[in-house]
């Protein structure tokens, strides 16, 4: 088990795809328990960046299928990477809204 944290934490850090800000909420996120999620809130609380940047960072992640945000503003990872993302309608994710 232990062998597969380097190995997918590698190809994170591999996908050019991301900046190095995307890269940290990830890092952020997986310092929680499994069935514990983070909330956009708690990013903006817990960094120096705003809300607005921080939002811009996880339509990123959503972009490229490493995040969900849910319509209350939770997110969770997912991790699957795919390009297409896992949240079809850009417009209707609460990281959309300010």
């Amino acid at each position: 088990m232990k062998e597969d944290i380097p190995r997918s934490s590698s190809r994170l850090f591999e996908d050019r795809r991301l900046s190095f800000g995307a890269v940290g909420i990830i890092g952020y996120l997986g310092t929680k328990p499994k069935k514990m999620a983070g909330s956009i809130a708690e990013l903006v609380s817990s960094s120096r960046d705003t809300e607005d940047e921080v939002r811009k960072l996880l339509r990123e992640l959503q972009a490229h299928g490493y995040v969900r945000v849910g319509s209350d503003g939770t997110v969770s990872l997912s991790l699957s990477g795919q390009k297409g993302g896992s949240c079809p309608n850009g417009r209707d994710s609460p990281i959309n809204s300010t």
